[in-house]
């Protein structure tokens, strides 16, 4: 990135930066890996995967799981070896596996990864699970 001062009369513009900026995306890194109904467990809907936020790395975040409109909160902490060796800087248990409510039937599902710092939440899925 080259930043310049923009000169207003004779002469040339002056280069005030010229260099590389790591920009940190603030927002939540995650996965959705699957989200069904458990066999033997009727309306009944299990989510799993993996979210960090890169503000706070270490730190367990909320996971939103929507049904049909309808969110339940919950959080990472379950050990993924996977994800720490993919991303050293987050933590260890950057994990969940989360199990919620849902009528039978075809019901849309959104999970998202909140946000802990500046930037957004992200939506780690968006789609319809059929529950029987």
């Amino acid at each position: 990135m080259t930043v310049y001062a923009i000169n207003d009369g004779n002469g040339i513009n002056t280069v005030l930066f010229d260099g590389y900026v790591n920009v940190a995306n603030p927002n939540p890194v995650g996965h959705l890996d699957t989200a069904y109904g458990p066999a033997m467990s009727h309306q009944m809907l299990r989510v799993t995967g993996w979210a960090f936020d890169p503000n706070a790395p270490t730190s367990q975040i909320q996971i939103h799981v929507y049904v049909n409109g309808v969110g339940t909160p919950r959080t990472t902490g379950v050990a993924r070896p996977d994800v720490k060796a993919a991303y050293p800087q987050a933590g260890a248990n950057t994990g969940f596996d989360i199990t919620v409510p849902a009528p039978t039937g075809s019901d849309h599902v959104t999970v998202y990864a909140i946000n802990v710092g500046p930037g957004s939440h992200t939506v780690l899925w968006d789609g319809h699970v059929t529950i029987s």
